[in-house]
């Protein structure tokens, strides 16, 4: 028959009317047939996964599991096991509406995999993500974030990797909100296909309109178009609210499964080790400290947030906020044993700034022989005598003068002689923290920069590094192996005037019986300098002794630029004028690489 006489109402023929039928019974026998499958349904979720792992070569993840305790609402997976469940339920609702296993598994397998294999990348991103949302609605950041990493994961499974069975299983849920109408058009609009979209009126067509301009799987603009999205979606939410729909809500809680609780992702999803070195690498791309200061902030708060919310259930790992009573143990920091309080030390993140920072610039320290003293060594301000090595004799504490029996000299008793061995030496870190000096806690310091890094490179060789850290007061440490420690003393900030209290230095050098390393930081302008190099050349113990003269716009110059300044064969120089000069310090051996 022809489309005109099916148009007219015109009667079919016997044989045409028959056909017709023949074949819709075929199509209903195939469809029944693949929903009456002979395989069980362990057999059909091997089948779906066997695809999947070659569909998105995510061999390493673990087998699927089948759960059926209401731990799980919907699918989700967990990074720290790296293992998908899939609540048994939802399986069956969606058998129910029609749909066969493999549709079924494969949809839900590619989804919770995507998250692993393609949305958000990593967890950095899904923080950096997370984040961006947070700040546009702080309230609903959760869900908006799920949205919107949801909506980019599918529109990538469905257009780029050309899966059909994620919109056949989004075509049977519920779209009853205002948020899961405008989704569902969204998607529909994105890709061309048949969501079995409700009608929407104007407002919500506008909604649609403006989230349809957003490019959702371009990486180049993924942290802006994740705030735009939370603004639309928060708009969207408010308009709700007003309208006052009562059992229907942009959460997605009308009844039944929608399209907000196919699962949820976050940072409760996460190895604590994982968080560590997400943060790691935020801080490697960020600039400014005060930046990455407030996103680790925000880290930690959500730490404690999902740890408060540990009280009486057991910690599986999942990424489904969206299952009833969900709980989620709070992420320790690494190493403690315990979850850090936001806040908990105002310096925390500033140290996790500039040591991660560290780990992109090395800087070489040499080898040499170490100089120490016996197990029983002890160290003795007496007389000099004319045969002692000059080298000895306390300038201090012998008014300039090398008179026998009037000098004074440090001399070790009790000792089984000294030692020589092979080895890296102490390093005392001597770090400028005057007004004219950046404040690391606002701005990139190349000073504590430097200073990290070197006392990074020191401790990785076993060695112990002190910090005198100083302005218009002198506070000094102890000799450490404790990287946290040692660096949050090389951080302190007291912008006052440019003045060394030697006497301190000297005092945390007569701590130690071995060889010391000195590093000098600084623009160049402290007032006692000759002091302070003259002391340091005349201790025994003194090793190699590096100056790191920070270029700044405030003043520079200093060391460099000022020809009458004390010089010694153990003094080299080094200009440090932004961070990528820091790879070129080398610790050697004297008389190379610019000595004073």
């Amino acid at each position: 028959m022809s489309f005109l006489e099916d148009l007219l109402g015109l009667p079919r023929k016997k044989g045409q009317e028959a056909g017709k039928k023949a074949a819709v019974n075929a199509a209903d026998a195939k469809q029944q047939a693949a929903i009456a499958s002979p395989l069980s349904i362990d057999d059909e979720l091997e089948k779906a996964w066997d695809y999947v792992q070659k569909r998105l070569y995510c061999f390493e993840l673990q087998f699927p599991k089948l759960v059926e305790s209401d731990e799980v609402e919907t699918a989700c997976i967990s990074m720290k096991s790296h293992e998908i469940s899939i609540q048994k339920k939802f399986v069956d609702h969606l058998r129910g509406k029609g749909l066969d296993y493999q549709t079924i598994f494969r949809g839900l397998l590619l989804h919770e995999a995507g998250h692993y294999k393609i949305m958000p990348w990593d967890l950095k991103n899904m923080i950096m993500l997370t984040y961006r949302i947070e700040k546009a609605c702080p309230e609903k950041k959760d869900e908006l974030s799920n949205y919107f990493m949801d909506v980019c994961l599918n529109l990538e499974l469905m257009l780029d990797k050309r899966e059909d069975s994620i919109r056949r299983i989004y075509q049977k849920l519920d779209k009853s909100s205002n948020t899961e109408a405008v989704l569902s058009h969204l998607y529909a609009f994105k890709t061309g296909m048949d969501f079995d979209v409700p009608t929407i009126g104007k407002g919500l067509r506008q909604k649609v309109d403006e989230l349809g301009k957003i490019k959702f799987t371009s990486r180049k603009r993924a942290y802006q178009n994740a705030e735009r999205f939370a603004r639309i979606l928060a708009e969207l939410d408010e308009q709700e609210k007003q309208e006052g729909n009562k059992g229907k809500s942009s959460s997605g809680k009308s009844g039944g499964y929608s399209l907000s609780k196919v699962d949820g992702f976050g940072l409760g999803a996460y190895d604590e080790k994982e968080v560590e070195r997400a943060l790691k690498d935020i801080a490697k791309e960020l600039e400014k400290p005060d930046n990455y200061k407030k996103l680790h902030d925000f880290v930690r708060q959500e730490q404690e947030r999902l740890k408060g919310q540990e009280t009486g259930a057991k910690d599986d790992g999942l990424s489904d906020v969206g299952k009833p009573g969900a709980t989620r143990k709070g992420l320790p920091i690494a190493g403690s044993g315990r979850s850090r309080a936001p806040g908990r030390d105002p310096k925390d993140a500033l140290i996790d700034f500039y040591n991660a920072k560290a780990e992109s610039y090395e800087i070489l320290v040499e080898d040499r022989d170490v100089i120490g003293g016996g197990e029983n060594a002890s160290t003795q301000l007496k007389p000099w005598e004319i045969d002692e090595p000059v080298a000895r004799v306390d300038v201090f504490n012998s008014y300039g003068k090398y008179l026998p029996e009037i000098s004074k000299s440090w001399n070790e008793e009790g000792s089984r002689g000294e030692k020589k061995t092979k080895g890296t030496p102490d390093l005392l870190v001597m770090i400028d923290s005057s007004c004219s000096m950046a404040d690391p806690a606002e701005e990139l310091s190349y000073a504590a920069l430097g200073g990290v890094c070197a006392a990074r490179q020191y401790l990785r060789k076993g060695s112990k590094v002190a910090v005198v850290n100083f302005s218009s007061e002198t506070k000094a440490s102890n000799f450490l192996d404790d990287p946290r420690k040692v660096s949050k003393n090389i951080l302190h900030y007291q912008e006052g005037g440019t003045r060394l209290e030697t006497e301190k230095m000297h005092e945390v050098l007569s701590r130690n019986k071995n060889s010391v390393d000195i590093m000098l930081i600084s623009d160049g302008y402290i007032y006692n300098y000759d002091e302070v190099m003259r002391g340091l050349v005349s201790k025994k113990n003194t090793n190699r002794i590096t100056v790191l003269e920070i270029a700044s716009g405030f003043c520079f110059g200093g060391f460099s630029g000022d020809t009458g300044r004390f010089r010694h064969k153990k003094i080299q120089l080094y200009t440090i004028k932004d961070e990528t000069d820091i790879p070129g310090i080398v610790v050697g051996d004297m008389g190379r690489n610019g000595v004073m």
